[in-house]
């Protein structure tokens, strides 16, 4: 169990040392959806350390740190798209036509993600289909 924490903690280090990366002052719209991948995948990352706790061994005082982490990185990496977007629509001059392109642009390739985000925190949650 100590070498899974471990490593656990290296993957959740990575991810924090990297993303900023996609935050480049004055590339932030471009950067955007490039984010946008990044922070799910270390959702998504999070959100597995705490469905496979028990199975891995993870201390409780760990799974609380790691319950906090999807709540506030949740919030933040949210919050940070969800602003990048807000100032530059704002910021747009342009013909109807580009700011519709320019909001469809990014509610497929930002906003599908950030809509998801908010429903990591339903471990439990089993959807089953008909098909």
């Amino acid at each position: 169990p100590l070498s899974i924490t471990s490593s656990v903690n290296t993957m959740q280090q990575l991810f924090l040392n990297r993303l900023p990366q996609f935050q480049i002052q004055g590339y932030q719209l471009l950067l955007l959806p490039l984010f946008a991948q990044a922070a799910n995948m270390h959702l998504s990352f999070i959100r597995d350390v705490i469905l496979n706790a028990d199975e891995w061994g993870i201390s409780a005082a760990t799974l609380r740190t790691y319950r906090d982490y999807l709540r506030n990185y949740t919030r933040d990496y949210s919050n940070y798209c969800i602003n990048t977007y807000q100032t530059a629509f704002r910021g747009l001059n342009t013909r109807l036509h580009d700011m519709l392109e320019f909001r469809t642009y990014m509610f497929l390739n930002v906003f599908e993600y950030v809509s998801i985000w908010s429903l990591f925190k339903y471990q439990s949650l089993m959807v089953s289909s008909g098909a």
